[in-house]
């Protein structure tokens, strides 16, 4: 009896040891799992991009993607179930492969089902050069179906792989391969990207190799080049195939000389936006994209419609029966009857392939998806939301008359779904609609269960614009109410449907590493698209408003020091950021990545794409505007910087867009710190990038605003940098609180 109540005593006591909490880390944001569809890592939406489904609906793809440290590099794992294994409850994937990227490109990416729903095809990464593939899901045989010299990043089969359109990178073109230009010196016509200059390369998108791209056709007697007479647009991945091989329709770039001047009778914000850019220096290529056919026997093309194409992508369906596509662009000039329609931007549209006839399909249809010939029925994604809120599709039927509305296809008996959210963790679900049944299909990182999240609310204020602002609140490690916390605003937007423990998806974002180390983070909603573009005055003040109102508010709750104040800036709100250094003292450190500024090097370089220098300065650098600029363009007022800021480039072709802000806090004495990658992507992908400016992000504002050093003696050279510019700033403001360490003597 005794032996029993000492073995339950002990029992009891290991019971009642609290399990030890694991903080998430830096590391562990980047070796997170995530699907792996490369629009949902950047943000975009996981609905239609979390399970590929056969035609049959027997099998399904998903494919998934995790950071490496060790290799430093992202593993992409593509499994393929069977559905009648799922239903079965065995959860476990008929086939599993996986792949390495190195790079900023995919590992496995634009999965496509045969129509007998045997075989599956995708792009997949061969020592870092993405190829066709086809995997054989009865076999389990993998088949290598190009042999491209350079990436293929899209493709389209035509009924089987033994005709495949695909698109592959362009590569490097010297600027001095050209004899001439090396004898007589290279004429600049002011419309190359000055980089490009300087590497003497004969580049012409601003990415350079990660956007330039050809055309290429394979089919049994070998791959040859399809030559067009503009480059293909940025970002333009999926050429589309007609069923019988004969056409296929792309999207092109237009040249800045190429533009009807006609089409400023359009007046969306995109069309707007594209001609105050249109003569920019830098150049040569417009922003205006249109649709092109190309008869693949001849070799000969024609524009398809004498519009612009739609900017967001949206790929063609062909629609077989009727010999012609839908797809998404602005109307023709001749189809626009109001305002309405002239600012309505890219609608739906029927095309004609023999001759250039076009009918906009329907109001409602925002999206054509999908072309069920046997019904002459089109499957679109739907412009407004059902009684309930939600977006979802339309189907529609070809009549005499016309397009007529028909009822929705029944809901697909089985899917695969995402869940998460800002406190869950995401998980898929198998769903089976008819038994009514669900289950966990992969739970993408097991390991969270671990881990301890630090504490994170949404909250919302009332802006001074009277706006209701939402944002996400990280709270430090073992809160004290009773203390006051250094506070660190981060940019761009707040994603409450996100699992992000960085707090956003792009690049240097460190919500849960920085509470760890004792902030409160603030992932704030600041980006107003009423504003963008059009009115920068008010945009600036719109997202200065938020970041006083953000820290009154956690200021009046006790929670926070208001003179220890960070803000972390990336694409288009390190205009803001840039904005509030020179015109506020809001903050005491601030860091930024790759984006706009409003500035003048930025404009000379043509870089200022999303800043309305009409609006905001009244016209160009010179003449009567100049004083515009000097008094407001935040490049013209580094010395009001009071802030330490540090600057990541995330590769050398952007060196020059903070180069002025560089140089220039340089040559005030005020405390700057820039690093440049060799090959970064504008959201980062390589995992030693993420991993390299994410702590250092975590040590800087840690440095600046609690006075704290790491111990890990690797950064002891990193701090001894960043004493001196303690000193500097200490020197430059004596009558301002400064919270980091000077140099040790």
């Amino acid at each position: 009896m005794l032996l029993r109540l000492a073995i339950l005593g002990a029992a009891f006591l290991v019971a009642a040891i609290p399990k030890a909490v694991i903080a998430i880390t830096v590391a562990d944001q980047v070796s997170m799992t995530t699907l792996g569809d490369p629009s949902y890592v950047k943000g975009g939406s996981a609905q239609g991009s979390t399970a590929t489904y056969s035609p049959d609906g027997s099998r399904f793809a998903i494919v998934t993607r995790r950071g490496d440290l060790v290799r430093m590099v992202n593993v992409y794992d593509l499994r393929v179930y069977k559905k009648v294994d799922v239903h079965n409850g065995h959860m476990e994937p008929q086939r599993k492969l996986s792949f390495i990227s190195g790079s900023n490109d995919p590992g496995v990416a634009k999965l496509s089902w045969s129509l007998d729903s045997r075989k599956l095809t995708f792009v997949g990464a061969v020592d870092d050069i993405l190829q066709v593939m086809q995997l054989d899901d009865d076999t389990g045989s993998v088949q290598v179906l190009t042999q491209s010299a350079t990436s293929v990043i899209g493709y389209s089969l035509c009924r089987s792989a033994e005709r495949i359109l695909y698109i592959a990178r362009a590569p490097w073109r010297g600027m001095w391969d050209d004899p001439n230009a090396r004898r007589d010196g290279y004429r600049v016509a002011g419309t190359e990207i000055l980089s490009n200059l300087i590497a003497g390369r004969a580049g012409y998108f601003l990415r350079g190799l990660e956007e330039e791209t050809d055309l290429f056709y394979q089919d049994a007697t070998g791959s040859r080049k399809v030559v067009l007479p503009q480059h293909l647009a940025r970002q333009f991945s999926t050429p589309a195939l007609s069923p019988d091989c004969q056409y296929a329709i792309v999207n092109v770039q237009l040249g800045r000389d190429e533009v009807p001047q006609s089409w400023k009778r359009y007046t969306d914000l995109y069309t707007v936006l594209a001609f105050r850019t249109l003569n920019r220096p830098g150049y040569v290529q417009s922003e205006f994209q249109q649709w092109r056919l190309v008869d693949l026997q001849s070799g000969e093309s024609r524009f398809l419609l004498d519009a612009p194409s739609d900017p967001m992508g949206a790929l063609p369906i062909w629609m077989e029966s009727r010999h012609s596509v839908a797809l998404r662009s602005y109307r023709p000039l001749g189809d626009i009857k109001s305002a309405n329609d002239a600012h309505e931007g890219a609608v739906a549209i029927e095309a004609g392939i023999a001759a250039p006839t076009y009918s906009v399909i329907d109001s409602d249809c925002e999206v054509p998806l999908g072309w069920n010939s046997a019904k002459s029925q089109l499957e679109c994604k739907a412009r407004t939301k059902d009684k309930m809120g939600n977006v979802g599709d339309i189907y529609l039927h070809l009549t005499r008359k016309g397009w007529s509305r028909v009822a929705r296809e029944p809901l697909a008996s089985f899917e695969v779904v995402l869940r998460q959210d800002f406190k869950t963790p995401p998980r898929l679900f198998a769903i089976d609609h008819a038994r009514r049944h669900e289950g966990v299909l992969l739970d993408l990182n097991p390991q969270l269960s671990e881990f301890h999240d630090e504490r994170v609310e949404e909250v919302s204020w009332s802006s001074p614009s009277g706006r209701i602002v939402k944002a996400g609140l990280y709270f430090p490690s073992n809160f004290d109410p009773m203390k006051k916390y250094p506070l660190m605003i981060q940019t761009h937007g707040w994603f409450p449907d996100r699992y992000e423990p960085a707090g956003l998806f792009g690049a240097g974002f460190v919500a849960q590493p920085l509470a760890v180390r004792g902030f409160f983070v603030l992932q704030v909603d600041d980006l107003d698209y009423d504003y963008l573009t059009y009115e920068p005055d008010k945009e600036l003040d719109y997202a200065i408003g938020i970041y006083s109102s953000g820290i009154a508010l956690l200021n009046s709750r006790g929670y926070i020091d208001p003179t220890r104040v960070g803000i972390l800036g990336w694409s288009h709100t390190c205009f803001e950021v840039k904005y509030a250094l020179t015109h506020t003292e809001l903050f005491a450190a601030a860091a930024i990545a790759e984006g706009e500024d409003g500035g003048y090097l930025q404009y000379v370089l043509g870089l200022n794409d999303y800043v309305n220098i009409d609006s905001l300065y009244g016209g160009p650098p010179y003449g009567a505007n100049l004083k515009n600029w000097v008094a407001k363009a935040p490049g013209f007022n580094l010395d009001r910087v009071k802030a330490p800021l540090r600057i990541a480039v995330l590769q050398p072709q952007l060196l020059l867009l903070n180069w002025d802000w560089f140089s220039g806090l340089l040559d005030l004495g005020k405390p700057v710190d820039m690093v440049m990658f060799e090959t970064g992507d504008h959201y980062l992908e390589k995992p030693n990038e993420k991993l390299s400016i994410g702590e250092t992000n975590v040590d800087w504002f840690d440095f600046w605003l609690n006075g704290h050093e790491d111990s890990d003696l690797t950064k002891t050279a990193q701090y001894a940098r960043w004493e001196k510019l303690c000193d500097l700033q200490m020197a430059n403001n004596s009558g301002r609180s400064t919270f980091c360490l000077p140099t040790k003597h």
